[in-house]
């Protein structure tokens, strides 16, 4: 005889067993509760075992290792089920009607005898009781070993502490482990907690009963759990209430009106959600847009194969003012970034904003948006909501960026698994193909979709952009072009012009040289740095400057080294004349006719207001339309100009209304203070 008992004799019970039970076999237990064996052998491996409530005996003929699990290690193993009423008070009305249909459906089938499922799985169907075949089977199974309390749904009765609960202290640990932005596993706060329970000497609850606490929080405590799990950013996202506003009033200067066309725009950036090729690299590429808030419209955009800068703003900026028929905005919304925020668009950084509270003497120059009378209006930091642009960027993306042959996602979770395969066959789009398809996108289609958000009705940006469209605030082309220029904190003249970005401008100009040692603004359009329009601190026009070429070192064209050599030696000879002869050489005499002439009339009358819905914008720059600025206008892509094309404005525009020269003096002797004031009274002219 072997040493080893009979496989099927039952391991001897526990000295403090209760009368009436008994081990039993895992095959057994499993048929008793309704559920799977591997769930059973875990519970064995990881709870009973420990508590002597599951052991490894042999089973079987083969004498090999099963377990066996005593009665007493749950309910649901006992031979005679409890019958006693299911307490229906802790469920919900919804709850208590789905039990309902639950028990009903598992004891219509019972009478039927398990025979033609389908079609009873068809009557329920009629009913409004849509399951399957396995999930009647489930549910007849659980009803046969729990009764009613087989059938309710654990989610349902997700557990909370009550005061006198033995638990309690376990759940408070639980939760302040399982609350954490490292954001743990159930299962490992479950261990943390209950090793620190046990230390203390505490009880000890399952990891189910442990896991519907959580799931309680979960559901009665979302925002909770959101922001102690994910942190702040996705608690305002997901849980956070915001204010919404009305997109069809506005409020000027104390007064509430209708919120009308080009009243409010919005800019912001976005890194487009597609792999283009530009230069032989693969880059994602930047869309700086402007909207106007009225209608929804994309009023100005840009592309950029770089991140964005200040450069990129003004660009925008000036496309949607180009693009709108020279309509200019009453407020620009903006984010706090330092591209939006740089000296030139404001007339101070961003650091002076925050801090600088006294403002003494901070020159003539306000910003290019304060130079055209637009109030600057900064966002809510870290919150995107509060741009209406924003979402837009996922509507290009949902109803164009996806349509791209190498869309990429927004993040590494949202990326195509058939990227990497085209990129590989050199399938990406060319970046200027990308612009192009994009632009027509944003003109064609977009412009032209009917749009569901608020005060749209259901139009289209485009028919809201006409419909609104009540009143224009504009100014000259000529005042526009100067404007939208980006400006260079100030500069001082040198010997060779003036140094901005590691190049020089005028160094053979005869108008700048008498500025010699003086502070200047100078006036860059960003899509061409050849030459500069330079202006006092007064932002008086001094001259414009082109840059000055640089011979390299070693073998240099004869050619340019000629030319290069000869302007200077042309300047410097100017500049001796003027030395040793004075203004009379240089000076116009018409010119000084023309000023006495202005002297006797006086100021003549102003303009009268433009008639109609159209009002003009003041700034400070109309009416400066010389040569030199028509070809930079034309070298940047502006319309002719009607301007004289001599130095001085003509006779009629000047007996028009503009102000008389300055009688300052002139002694003859000093050039460079006969230059000086030369130019300040053609700029106070203008």
């Amino acid at each position: 005889m072997s040493a080893l008992p009979q496989a099927s004799s039952p391991p001897p019970l526990p000295a403090d067993t209760p009368a009436g039970l008994r081990w039993i076999e895992l095959a057994e237990a499993a048929r008793r509760s309704g559920r799977a064996e591997g769930h059973l052998c875990r519970r064995c491996r990881d709870d009973w075992a420990s508590a002597g409530l599951a052991q490894q005996r042999p089973v079987g003929d083969r004498g090999q290792l099963g377990w066996w699990i005593h009665e007493s290690a749950d309910p649901v193993f006992a031979r005679a089920k409890h019958t006693a009423e299911f307490d229906r008070s802790r469920l919900t009305d919804k709850q208590r009607r789905l039990l309902s249909q639950r028990e009903t459906a598992v004891a219509g089938w019972r009478r039927t005898g398990g025979e033609d499922t389908d079609r009873y799985l068809d009557e329920l169907a009629a009913a409004g009781v849509l399951i399957s075949r396995r999930t009647l089977y489930n549910w007849f199974q659980r009803f046969s070993t729990l009764g009613t309390r087989g059938l309710v749904d654990s989610r349902w009765t997700a557990r909370k502490p009550k005061g006198d609960d033995p638990y309690a202290d376990f759940y408070r640990e639980l939760e302040k482990w399982w609350l954490d932005q490292h954001q743990p596993a159930k299962k490992l706060a479950y261990a943390i907690a209950a090793a620190f329970c046990k230390t203390n000497g505490w009880a000890i609850p399952s990891y189910r009963d442990a896991c519907r606490f959580l799931l309680f929080l979960e559901r009665k405590h979302r925002g909770k759990v959101i922001r102690a799990r994910e942190g702040d950013d996705a608690f305002d996202n997901q849980c956070g209430a915001f204010t919404r506003r009305d997109y069809t009033r506005i409020v000027v200067d104390g007064v509430e009106r209708p919120m009308r066309t080009h009243d409010w725009w919005c800019a912001d950036h976005h890194i487009c959600d597609t792999i283009v090729t530009y230069k032989s690299h693969l880059i994602r590429p930047w869309l700086s847009a402007i909207m106007d808030i009225r209608s929804r419209k994309i009023v100005g955009y840009v592309f950029s194969p770089v991140p964005p800068d200040s450069s990129t703003v003004l660009l925008a900026f000036r496309h949607a003012i180009y693009d709108s028929d020279m309509s200019i905005p009453l407020v620009f919304y903006i984010d706090n970034g330092k591209d939006f925020d740089a000296w030139f668009m404001q007339g101070e950084t961003k650091w002076e904003r925050k801090h600088v509270r006294v403002k003494h003497n901070i020159g003539a120059f306000k910003g290019v948006l304060a130079q055209m009378h637009v109030r600057v209006v900064h966002a809510n930091p870290h919150k995107g909501r509060s741009k209406p642009i924003e979402p837009w960027f996922g509507t290009y993306e949902e109803q164009f960026g996806k349509l791209t042959w190498t869309y990429c996602g927004r993040s590494p979770a949202h990326k195509p698994p058939h990227l990497a395969e085209r990129i590989s066959k050199g399938e990406a789009v060319n970046y200027e193909e990308y612009c192009a398809s994009a632009a027509a996108y944003i003109q064609q289609i977009y412009h032209h979709n009917p749009h569901g958000g608020g005060g749209m009705d259901g139009r289209s940006p485009a028919e809201v952009y006409a419909a609104c469209f009540e009143q224009k605030r504009t100014t000259t082309k000529e005042a526009a072009d100067l404007c939208l220029r980006k400006v260079a904190r100030d500069v001082r003249v040198r010997q060779n012009g003036v140094q901005w970005q590691g190049r020089y401008y005028g160094q053979s100009n005869l108008a700048l040289s008498a500025h010699q040692g003086e502070q200047v603004y100078l006036f860059t359009d960003p899509n061409d740095h050849d030459r500069v329009i330079v202006r006092d601190l007064e932002l008086r026009l001094i001259c414009e400057a082109e840059a000055a070429y640089m011979p390299p070192w070693g073998n240099t064209s004869e050619r340019q080294w000629k030319q290069a050599t000869a302007a200077m030696h042309r300047h410097n000879r100017q500049l001796r004349e003027i030395r040793d002869r004075g203004m009379g050489r240089i000076r116009d005499p018409m010119q000084i006719l023309l000023e006495d002439r202005m002297a006797q009339a006086g100021k003549g009358p102003d303009h009268p207001p433009t008639p109609g819905s159209v009002t003009m914008i003041r700034t400070g720059f109309e009416g400066e339309a010389n040569a030199e600025q028509t070809a930079f206008a034309r070298a940047v892509g502006a319309e002719s100009l009607s301007a004289p094309t001599s130095g001085a404005m003509s006779i009629l525009e000047k007996l028009a209304g503009n102000s008389p020269p300055s009688d300052d003096g002139d002694d003859g002797h000093d050039p460079w203070a006969i230059l000086r004031s030369q130019n300040h009274e053609r700029a106070d002219e203008a």
